[in-house]
C-alpha cells in the first residue's frame, strides 16, 4: 500500500520499538482499508497513535528517547529513521514459518529440504493475503501484536525439532521404509537404530510394525545390506495444535503427503479461517469447534 509523504515522516518519528512499529505499520494500513483509502495518510497515523500510545503515552516515550540520547546514544534518531524506512520498505507478515536446524546445516536425520519450502509457503500466504485477513479479524481499535500471527512449523524429519504437533499448522518430513528381497545378514542394525521399537527380525528378515513406525528412515540408513529401502518420501501434515497454557496436540490430516497436497491444505485451512472464524478465532479454536472436515471439504470440492 502507498503512503503519503507526511504519513511516512510522522511514522518515522513515532517513538516505538522496531517490533511494535512493524505492527503499527500493519495497523495503519488496516485503517486505510477501513477508510476506503488507497494510501496511508495522516488520518490513519493519528488513529494508529491513539491505539499504540494507549498504555504508554507518546510524551513518556519521547522522554525515554531524550534520556537515551543524553546518556550517549547520539545516533539514536539516525538508527530509528533507518529502521523505520526498512520497515516501510518490506512486507510485514502476520504469519510465522519456523524451521528446524536443517535451515543452517545438513542434519543427519534430514528427510526433506526446508529452506526452499519456507519460501514457497511464505509466497503462498502472501498471495492469500493472510496478513490483511488477520489484521481485519481484530477489533477496529485493538493493537496488532506478534502473537496474532498464524503459526507454521516445519521440521525436516520426524524428530520435529520445531514442535509441529503443537502449532496451528505443523509439517515434518517423513520417509516410509519397506523390506526388499536383498539378503539379510541378521545384524540387527535396523532393530538397534529404530527409536520407536517398530522393527524386529523374524525368519531371517526385518519386519516393520507400521502402527509404531514414525516413518523416519532411520532403519533404512542403518541397514548395510540394502534390505530396507525408502518407498516414499513426503510430509506429515497436522493442524490445530497449541503450545503453552492451553497445550493441545494437533490433528493429523495426512501421515505422508506430497507437496501438492501440502499446499492444498494450506489453501483450504486459510479459507476455513476466513469463512468460519468468529472474531479473531484461530484455526486451532475453529477445529475444536467444528472439526477438520471443513478443511477436507475445501480441498476436494
Amino acid at each position: 500500500m502507498e503512503w503519503d509523504s507526511k504519513a511516512v515522516e510522522a511514522f518515522i518519528q513515532m517513538p516505538l520499538s522496531g517490533l511494535a512499529k512493524s505492527m503499527a505499520k500493519v495497523f495503519a494500513e488496516k485503517k486505510a482499508r477501513k477508510n476506503k483509502s488507497s494510501k496511508v495518510t495522516m488520518k490513519e497515523i493519528e488513529e494508529t497513535k491513539k491505539v499504540y500510545y494507549e498504555s504508554v503515552p507518546e510524551v513518556v516515550r519521547r522522554k525515554e528517547w531524550e534520556k537515551r540520547i543524553k546518556e550517549g546514544e547520539a545516533d539514536l534518531m539516525e538508527k530509528v529513521e533507518k529502521e523505520s524506512r526498512e520497515i516501510l520498505a518490506t512486507d510485514v507478515d502476520l504469519f510465522d514459518v519456523d524451521l528446524c536446524h536443517a535451515q543452517y546445516f545438513r542434519c543427519g536425520s534430514q528427510i526433506v529440504e526446508v529452506r526452499e519450502l519456507k519460501k514457497e509457503i511464505e509466497e503462498k500466504l502472501r498471495k492469500l493475503n493472510v496478513t490483511e485477513m488477520v489484521a481485519d479479524m481484530l477489533h477496529d481499535n485493538e493493537r496488532i501484536l506478534p502473537h496474532h500471527r498464524v503459526t507454521f512449523s516445519v521440521s525436516a524429519c520426524s524428530n520435529g525439532c520445531t514442535g509441529p504437533e503443537t502449532k496451528e499448522f505443523g509439517i515434518h518430513g517423513v520417509a516410509k521404509p519397506v523390506v526388499t528381497d536383498a539378503e539379510c545378514t541378521e545384524c540387527y542394525a535396523c532393530v538397534l537404530r529404530c527409536p520407536d521399537n517398530a522393527v524386529i527380525v523374524m525368519n531371517g528378515k526385518p519386519k516393520i510394525d507400521y502402527g509404531k513406525c514414525k516413518i523416519c528412515e532411520a532403519c533404512v540408513r542403518a541397514c548395510p545390506q540394502g534390505v530396507l529401502k525408502t518407498d516414499k518420501k513426503g510430509y506429515r501434515i497436522m493442524v490445530g495444535g497449541s503450545f503453552g497454557r492451553h497445550h493441545k496436540v494437533a490433528h493429523e490430516l495426512f501421515k505422508i503427503a506430497d507437496k501438492e497436497t501440502l499446499f492444498k491444505v494450506i489453501d483450504a485451512g486459510i479459507k476455513v479461517i476466513r469463512e468460519q472464524a468468529i472474531g479473531e478465532e484461530s484455526i486451532t479454536s475453529i477445529v475444536d469447534r467444528v472439526g477438520v472436515a471443513p478443511i477436507f471439504e475445501k480441498m476436494y470440492k
